[in-house]
């Protein structure tokens, strides 16, 4: 019953698959994670705080929702890494984050980066566009369909909400 050609073929995969796996100590990942969006939070309230004041002081300003929401991510973002430091003390046995695909998380973070990057450049309907088939590249997804439609769709959506909808037009 047992066929030990067939057994010996899926050890081998799995030892294949096994190599490929990048395991970090979860306690680490938070900390390092959480000093890194930290640092990105804290810029994003500075550039925020930059914005102008509006003319009626009981409206809402420019500045108040980026301002709003980047203080809620620094606030998440300080216990995020808190939390890492606390772990890191508490002298236990770390949880493990597996990475089974390391490469595609690196490809999407570079898209990530690249596309807040260029987006200035390429103008935001093209340039959410692009983002969104590099996203779904990065994440494995092949299907020509869903590779034209979404960033279709999402690039559609903007353009009608901001351009059409709220009469914002990009330059």
């Amino acid at each position: 019953m047992n066929n030990p050609t067939v057994n010996s073929a899926i050890v081998e995969e799995y030892q294949s698959r096994k190599a490929h796996l990048v395991r970090v100590p979860m306690a680490w990942l938070e900390l390092v994670s959480g000093m890194v969006l930290v640092a990105i939070a804290g810029f994003y309230v500075y550039e925020a705080e930059l914005l102008p004041d509006p003319f009626n002081p009981r409206a809402v300003g420019a500045g108040d929702f980026p301002m709003i929401v980047g203080l809620a991510t620094l606030a998440a973002s300080l216990f995020l890494t808190l939390l890492g430091v606390i772990h890191l003390v508490s002298g236990k046995e770390h949880k493990h984050v597996t990475l089974h695909r390391p490469l595609s998380v690196a490809c999407g973070i570079a898209a990530l980066i690249g596309g807040v990057l260029l987006l200035e450049h390429m103008g935001p309907l093209v340039g959410i566009a692009a983002l969104s088939l590099l996203i779904m590249l990065a994440g494995g997804e092949r299907r020509i369909g869903y590779l034209v439609a979404i960033p279709v769709a999402l690039s559609g959506g903007i353009y009608s909400v901001f351009v059409l909808m709220l009469g914002v037009y990009f330059s």
